[in-house]
């Protein structure tokens, strides 16, 4: 049922289920970012990537492989192997007496 993807103890077993199942590294379906804001995701189809490719203009970033060491943002991991989801996430609204703000320019000016 959709009401379940709001509990937390839900949330924390599928992630523990996907992590296993689909070989794919740690996941966190909630959590909080680096700015302190909470988030929560809710998956309604996953699928593995055969292959792709990547491209940033004219730079091709080449095509996906998996990463032996998982990296995260906050409590957000970034998956070891590429995948292909749709579902929704959330995150708190944001509060500056609560959250961090952007201290520094978030992209390069070479990507502008």
């Amino acid at each position: 049922p959709k009401s379940w993807w709001s509990n937390a103890v839900f949330l924390k077993q599928v992630a523990r289920i996907a992590s296993f199942v689909l070989g794919i590294g740690e996941v966190a379906l909630q959590g909080r970012v680096p700015n302190r804001q909470r988030f929560r995701v809710q998956l309604e189809s996953v699928w593995m990537l055969a292959g792709s490719r990547a491209q940033l203009r004219t730079v091709d970033l080449g095509k996906p492989v998996p990463h032996t060491i998982q990296t995260r943002l906050g409590d957000f991991r970034i998956l070891r192997k590429p995948v292909f989801a749709i579902g929704q996430s959330y995150f708190d609204p944001y509060d500056p007496a609560e959250h961090f703000g952007l201290s520094h320019q978030p992209y390069s000016a070479e990507f502008a």
